[in-house]
Parts: structure tokens; sequence; C-alpha cells
């Protein structure tokens, strides 16, 4: 791969291997160990699939989701995609970027509201978010329109997204930051007849470290952190918290959650 490997994913029983010079190295079908042909004579559909994008300022891709059968690609200049709508093969695979946004590396986009939710940089100072949904009108299958979901608080998020974990079932997405690991921002959404009619920012304050957060089936877990001064010398914490969304906390402060116990 040139210049080293960014990320790896799996898409369509085959091990995708991203270049930090902007290509996309893939498998073999359904033999993930394998990136050699089967000939040299002859070209197979199921043999390994190298691709780079066009675009000249797309530059190496660091993340990467699937999204309804397709596969998106994030770099910090441009956002692409791979077609999953036929299965791939050496002959059919391309990567089409869509858009030239200035993305957030520091975060991995997740799919939300039937869209997909993506952290950028507005500033040097605060992140803003937003929904990218496929453009039905496109002539392209990989294809998408941005719309902000912070143009009314432009400078509300402070930092770079470290993390996003969606509550799909409970209209709540939950952003990390490195500005302030205390600080836990909160998007509260509701859809009705295919468009939002919630969208509401807040955030819960807790008095450690958030290190990570994530969703399992209707309640929202923490790991988090903190420290201990003792004669001895630093100590260093580690507990879970649990909340159930049923029972969740007001906007301003995560007094809903409880340690987490054995079940």
């Amino acid at each position: 791969l040139d210049y080293g490997l960014s990320c790896i994913h799996a898409f369509q029983g085959r091990l995708c291997y991203l270049s930090k010079s902007g290509s996309v190295t893939m498998s073999q079908s359904n033999k993930p160990q394998s990136c050699m042909r089967l000939s040299v004579a002859s070209l197979a559909d199921t043999d390994c699939i190298s691709i780079s994008s066009t675009s000249s300022v797309s530059g190496g891709f660091t993340q990467v989701i699937d999204y309804a059968g397709d596969l998106l690609l994030f770099s910090k200049l441009a956002q692409g995609g791979i077609s999953g709508r036929s299965v791939l093969t050496p002959r059919n695979a391309t990567i089409r970027v869509f858009s030239n946004l200035a993305y957030d590396v520091t975060a991995k986009p997740v799919p939300a509201l039937g869209a997909v939710l993506v952290p950028y940089a507005r500033s040097a100072l605060s992140m803003g978010m937003l929904l990218s949904e496929r453009n039905a009108d496109a002539s392209s299958d990989i294809a998408f329109n941005f719309n902000s979901l912070t143009d009314h608080l432009p400078t509300y998020i402070a930092g770079r997204a470290l993390s996003i974990c969606v509550a799909p079932a409970d209209g709540i997405a939950l952003v990390r930051t490195n500005d302030d690991l205390k600080k836990v921002y909160v998007y509260e959404y509701a859809v009705s007849a295919g468009e939002i009619s919630k969208n509401a920012w807040g955030y819960w304050l807790f008095p450690f470290k958030v290190q990570a957060v994530h969703y399992i089936n209707g309640a929202i877990y923490l790991a988090t952190s903190d420290s201990t001064v003792t004669n001895s010398g630093v100590h260093y914490n580690l507990r879970y918290l649990k909340m159930e969304l049923n029972r969740g906390p007001s906007s301003s402060y995560a007094g809903g959650f409880l340690p987490c116990e054995d079940e």
C-alpha cells in the first residue's frame, strides 16, 4: 500500500485496505487473507480489487462506513463512495467523489435519521454537525446532499469530535469532544413524515472524564475515569455507568446515570 495504511474495513465478503495515498485495495471475494489474482492470464470476478480516486483533491481516505448497501469514504478534503448495488468485481468497482467538504477526521460519521451524521471543523475552536442525505434525483447512485444541524449554534460545540454515539430508537445522538472530556453534547431529534420535527442541542456535564459512550438495548453506557492523589502517587479510577433512556436526566446535568451492576 502506497504511503501506509489508514483504515481496514469489510465489504461484500472482501477485506478492504485504505491507503493514505487515496487508493483502496480489496481482497479476493470471501478470501480476506488473499490479495493476489488467481491467474495472470485472465481476470476473474472474484479477484482482488485495487482502485483509486480520480479526484486530485481527495487525499487519503481515513474513515469508512457502510450505508444503505454502499461504502462511504471520508478524507480531510473530500467524501466519496463505492456503489454496492451490484456485486463488486475488478471490472465495475470505482470510487466516485461526491463532495469536497473540509471534514473533521477525528470521529467516524454514523448513520442516523435515515442519513449520515458527519462532524466537521467550523473553526480552530469549534465544530459543527452535518446531515448527509442521499440525493434521490442524481443520475449517479453515489450522490449526497449536506444540510447543517448547527447553523443556528455556530460556536456551541467546542473542540473536535472524538466520537458520536446514536440511540436511534430514542432520537438521541451523543458527541464527545477533545475540548472538555467531562462534557457530552446531546442532540435530540424527532422525525415526522420524513422531516425533522425536533432539532435541539444541549449537553450533560459530569464530575469525571467520559472516555467512551455506547448504546445497547435501550440504555446508554459510559466509561468514565478520574484520579486520586495520595502519598504514594496518582491513582486512576475507571467506572462504568448506565442510564435507561426512559428515565433520563435533564439536558444540563447527567443525574440519571447509575453504576453498572453485573447483569
